[in-house]
């Protein structure tokens, strides 16, 4: 995309301080159409972007973990605090495999800690399980695969500031019979060491018309995928997202 262009690439020195395992999200959905003018609104000496062999994107494929009765999802969706994401997380475009689990904290901090596999391998080891196993909490025994779920991504990192920015985009998600896709969306996630709203990334979004939102990749895609479970707290929110995407 050419206006990506105009930003520098980030060193790796600069890919590792923003890791921001402990961090505040803040979450936008915009339309594609609406990233050009997004991306014009972003001065080149604040960010810099990810870049690996030349190409700003990055694909990733995740499988989120859940119990049978998917528990996970449940205490997600009721807005349950703390409350957990545990998933295996492939960077294809780096050629990296994760284990993660994340906790969204009642302060609204979110921290995340994982552990690196072989790359394309979905099962645990010994390390990982002993990572569940301080948590008896996560049902560790019971998790099964539930949703696997696949985006790109471009990633902006603040050259002064704590800051990450991730805008994923042609979402797909499908389990083990169906499938979903939202192709219009663009995910922006502004990720933050404290909460800045006048940050040059917030302002942009605003500028551009995003609109603020509190979204989940593996709730969205289990109110396409899984109409059995109830989702009624999510269903405004599925209404908005889709005027929001579908203009």
């Amino acid at each position: 995309m050419s206006e990506l262009s105009r930003f520098p690439t980030a060193s790796p020195e600069l890919f590792v301080a923003r890791g921001l395992l402990s961090r505040v999200d803040t979450k936008f959905l915009m339309h594609r159409s609406e990233f050009g003018d997004f991306l014009r609104r972003l001065a080149p000496d604040d960010y810099a972007v990810a870049r690996h062999d030349g190409k700003e994107g990055f694909d990733y494929e995740s499988i989120y973990l859940d119990t049978p009765n998917r528990q996970l999802l449940k205490d997600h969706h009721r807005g349950r605090r703390p409350r957990h994401k545990v998933r295996i997380r492939h960077h294809l475009t780096r050629g990296l495999t994760f284990f993660e689990i994340k906790q969204k904290q009642p302060s609204d901090a979110t921290l995340k800690q994982r552990h690196e596999l072989p790359f394309r391998t979905e099962s645990l080891d010994e390390e990982a399980r002993a990572l569940l196993a301080n948590r008896p909490h996560l049902y560790g025994d019971d998790l099964e695969p539930a949703m696997r779920i696949g985006f790109q991504r471009y990633m902006f990192l603040g050259e002064q500031r704590e800051e990450r920015v991730t805008i994923d985009h042609a979402l797909w998600f499908r389990d083990s019979s169906r499938e979903g896709a939202m192709a219009d969306a663009m995910i922006v996630e502004v990720k933050q060491a404290r909460y800045a709203a006048r940050s040059p990334v917030m302002l942009a979004l605003r500028g551009a018309g995003a609109t603020p939102i509190r979204f989940s990749k593996y709730i969205t895609g289990a109110h396409s995928l899984w109409p059995s479970i109830r989702l009624n707290r999510y269903r405004g929110r599925m209404r908005r997202i889709a005027r929001r995407i579908h203009q």
